[in-house]
């Protein structure tokens, strides 16, 4: 079906499509991401409060928490506290597929 679209800062970093966008009163926030090759979440590591979890469909994403970097590759996940200092980018010459969910509802 048809879901609510969002940009994420501008074009080259992520369009946002909400799962959640219809619920009243929602506990948390789930959306579908397309990355485009390089997009990335910013320069300055973001932080709220919660958990996140990220489901990697197609593509590769750099993660980095804290001082820990993890990379995804199509099929992997990966939970945090996203309390802790946190980033992201894409690091394939394709688009990324991502579904990211978190809790409590945030609004990205």
């Amino acid at each position: 079906g048809h879901r609510k679209t969002t940009v994420y800062e501008n074009n080259d970093n992520m369009l946002t499509e909400s799962f959640t966008g219809g619920l009243r009163d929602p506990q948390f926030t789930s959306f579908f991401c397309t990355i485009p090759p390089g997009g990335k979440s910013g320069v300055e590591s973001m932080y709220h409060p919660g958990d996140e979890l990220i489901y990697l469909l197609e593509g590769r994403l750099k993660v980095e928490i804290a001082s820990n970097t993890y990379t995804l590759n199509s099929g992997d996940s990966l939970s945090f506290k996203s309390h802790l200092p946190h980033q992201w980018k894409n690091m394939a010459e394709t688009e990324a597929k991502v579904i990211w969910t978190l809790s409590p509802f945030t609004v990205i």
